[in-house]
């Protein structure tokens, strides 16, 4: 048993019935789209029988991010979390906590797009991740990044274009700029597993943009759109492809993942176990030292 989950960065909502009639065909489960224009959620929801859950715009752009889940599947939506997460500088990410049929527990799905143009803000972006995997523990994040992966960094000195080259780098005192990789650092360092690299084939590891006229000068081909996971949702992740011949409805390629549903559950379930004991943890250690205070309270006074 398998969840086909599908992430597509759109160019802005563009070519959206196309891009829906195509995505019929793929039958999936969980759906993570970016870019999408207002309204354009309702649209997607038509015309592939899918409940979508969106992040909410600012007033920077009117660009989000948005969740969709087909009723009846092995996922479902308990809880659309709309706090914290929509701190994020340029646009929000949408944050969904997804159960699995017939297994306790939950994963969260984040959906997120990084700012294009700042390295200091792609920054603190990626930072607020380690509390979404310290506070629930099971997590899946689909993204476009906007920035490479460690050791993956193009050769500066083939981006002519000087305010792209501005916007994939940051200044290191005494050296210069450096290619920024730090959303990828950031995230592998709080515990997230590269779900690309961990299934390694070529097909997994393909550039997903810098294909479009667009982008010429701009370094070349890259992977900057990729999907993290904590270990345990990681170990269920069966295949993952980056789809080539969708070049012509955006600048970004989908990555498609295969998961296995019985680790899917077992994963979620032992999220639940270990918040559980740690939640109990806590509640003796309180207990205990209520006890002693209330003990040495009760006792001879001088």
């Amino acid at each position: 048993m398998t969840a086909r989950i599908l992430f597509w960065t759109t160019e802005r909502g563009a070519d959206l019935p196309e891009l829906c009639r195509v995505l019929t065909h793929l039958d999936l489960h969980l759906l993570v789209l970016g870019e999408l224009q207002p309204g354009q959620v309702e649209l997607v929801e038509d015309a592939l029988g899918m409940d979508g859950y969106v992040g909410a715009g600012t007033e920077v752009t009117p660009h989000c991010n948005a969740v969709f889940v087909r009723p009846g599947g092995p996922l479902t939506v308990l809880r659309e979390h709309t706090g914290e997460h929509t701190r994020a500088p340029r646009i929000p990410m949408v944050n969904v906590e997804v159960g699995i049929r017939d297994a306790p527990g939950s994963i969260v799905v984040v959906g997120h797009h990084a700012c294009f143009y700042g390295p200091t803000l792609r920054q603190i972006e990626a930072e607020w991740f380690s509390r979404v995997i310290q506070a629930h523990g099971r997590v899946m994040v689909f993204g476009d990044f906007n920035e490479p992966a460690v050791g993956e960094e193009p050769d500066l000195t083939g981006i002519r274009d000087r305010a792209h080259f501005h916007d994939r780098t940051y200044y290191v005192h005494g050296i210069g700029r450096v290619p920024d990789h730090r959303a990828d650092e950031a995230l592998t360092t709080a515990g997230y597993v590269d779900l690309a690299k961990r299934i390694g084939t070529p097909t997994a590891l393909a550039p997903t943009a810098g294909y479009a006229p667009g982008a010429a000068g701009q370094g070349g081909e890259l992977r900057i759109d990729r999907a993290y996971a904590d270990p345990a949702t990681a170990e269920a992740i069966a295949n993952f492809q980056v789809l080539r011949g969708y070049e012509d409805l955006s600048d970004h390629r989908p990555l498609l993942l295969t998961a296995d549903l019985p680790r899917l559950q077992a994963a979620a379930a032992s999220g639940q176990a270990q918040r559980r004991a740690k939640a109990a943890a806590k509640q003796r250690w309180r207990e205990q030292l209520r006890a002693t205070r209330l003990a040495a309270e009760a006792g001879p006074r001088s």
